[in-house]
């Protein structure tokens, strides 16, 4: 990706982030689009929270063994990913993107040895009486399998993962994100007058971020958007954009498709099941292991995708309880409304929240599809249940980063990781003083974090020269 393509990748990111995070478009044409009007926010509601871990030797495998945190040994069943002792796709090909190497000599030998690996490990785990249901097969930004296993095997199954020079990270689960509204009233400019008057914040009607004036529109740009689920059918993903100045075609999707996990879990995917129109060339359901990333319940990827890259060509329509239309007198614009979009759903319709290990899949393919920003709207406060998980994390996401990619997530706004401790007065222990604020998978060496602030035109007085904010 060219260092013009990065920036404006990221300068979009950041705009969303910065601006609109809290704010919310109309999120399907079967709820009332009345949420137009309504500022929303991210509310990660966080995983639960494990207690602090002490490492533990197994008597098989030594030290080389970590101990499940208390939380994890409650589950009957428990998701480990095994990173494997042998390189990546993308640290073979060197400085070559793996987005622009799929189909080489060396892109299939590394695909091969990676593949050999995995084999290994799966037939080391039946020989030692493991049983597991392999969920993903990773070999671009991560050598490894994702497998399920019961919780009582952890120790024999990580022990097995070590003894091939391997690390086992424990697959942590993201609560799925929801939105908040608040009063309509919020966006409502405050009148000149009594000394009183608006701060100039450059949003829209929606409380989208203005970006008219940007020299950046998203052009010849992809934005993959990591959430809940999708209403692909909305009018403000319609709008057709210029073929000739696209990041992707079907041609593109259809060259990357054999290369991407998507294929590994359902073999019999085309680039027809993926690719919708050159807005949305892409999208996947990695949860639930299909091309229907239409949400069940959550509509907040679909505000997510729509503050991105929304594009309505008319007025937006309210409907009420009984059907009945209303013509508004303002339309969504997204802040990179030219811009494609790869939607990549991570949350189940089954299970609760979404799996690290699905989340890695789906990091996976943007690199496989080479696109130019990735968003994760969504993250957990209380941080990882063990160390080893974390550096092991970080090392992917460094992966991500050194293929071009901007990775962009959200700080965060679920209080402090020592909230909900009742007992202790949501406050942390002496012996422990840390109340960390950020959450993961923003504080990742790799990742931009970034917190939303609230982008709506506030009141304030002049005294003598400076601005006094208020709330009425």
């Amino acid at each position: 990706m060219t260092g013009r393509k990065k920036l404006c990748a990221s300068l979009i990111m950041l705009a969303v982030f910065v601006c609109t995070t809290f704010f919310a478009m109309y999120a399907s044409q079967k709820q009332s689009i009345e949420a137009l009007a309504l500022n929303t926010s991210f509310r990660a509601l966080g995983k639960e929270e494990a207690d602090k871990i002490s490492k533990a030797a197994s008597p098989a495998y030594g030290d080389a063994v970590q101990a499940l945190p208390n939380e994890a040994k409650k589950q009957d069943y428990i998701t480990l990913i095994a990173a494997l002792d042998v390189p990546t796709v993308s640290d073979a090909l060197g400085e070559k993107t793996v987005s622009e190497s799929i189909g080489s000599a060396a892109y299939n030998n590394a695909a091969a040895l990676v593949r050999t690996k995995q084999n290994e490990l799966l037939r080391a785990l039946k020989k030692a009486g493991v049983a597991y249901t392999l969920e993903n097969r990773y070999n671009t930004v991560l050598s490894g399998v994702a497998i399920r296993i019961k919780t009582s095997d952890f120790a024999l199954a990580e022990g097995e993962i070590t003894a091939l020079g391997g690390t086992a990270v424990l697959s942590e689960t993201y609560a799925v994100p929801k939105t908040i509204s608040s009063s309509a009233s919020t966006y409502e400019a405050a009148e000149t007058k009594d000394g009183v008057t608006e701060n100039k914040v450059d949003v829209q009607e929606t409380g989208i971020f203005n970006s008219e004036n940007s020299p950046y529109d998203g052009t010849g740009t992809i934005v993959a958007v990591l959430d809940s689920g999708f209403d692909y059918t909305h009018s403000v993903f319609q709008k057709a954009l210029d073929d000739a100045t696209v990041a992707k075609s079907l041609a593109d999707i259809s060259s990357a498709l054999a290369s991407t996990n998507a294929v590994k879990t359902t073999p019999t995917l085309t680039a027809g099941d993926v690719y919708y129109n050159n807005k949305i060339p892409f999208m996947y359901d990695y949860a639930d292991f299909d091309a229907d990333v239409y949400p069940l319940e959550s509509e907040h990827g679909t505000h997510v995708a729509g503050i991105i890259a929304g594009d309505d060509t008319q007025n937006a329509v309210t409907r009420d309880s009984q059907g009945n239309e209303t013509q508004l007198d303002y339309r969504v614009r997204g802040v990179a409304p030219k811009a494609q979009l790869a939607l990549m759903k991570v949350f189940s319709d089954v299970d609760a929240g979404a799996k690290q290990s699905h989340i890695l899949a789906a990091v996976e393919d943007c690199v496989n599809l080479g696109v130019d920003a990735i968003n994760m709207s969504l993250g957990m406060s209380s941080g990882f249940a063990r160390e080893v998980d974390k550096e092991y994390c970080n090392l992917v996401y460094d992966k991500v980063r050194g293929e071009g990619i901007s990775l962009i997530c959200a700080a965060s706004n679920d209080y402090n990781s020592t909230y909900g401790s009742e007992a202790n007065g949501n406050l942390p222990l002496t012996s422990n003083p840390d109340s960390a604020t950020v959450g993961s998978p923003s504080t990742y060496d790799a990742a931009l974090s970034v917190a939303s602030i609230s982008g709506v035109k506030t009141p304030y007085i002049e005294f003598e020269g400076s601005p006094i904010y208020y709330i009425e």
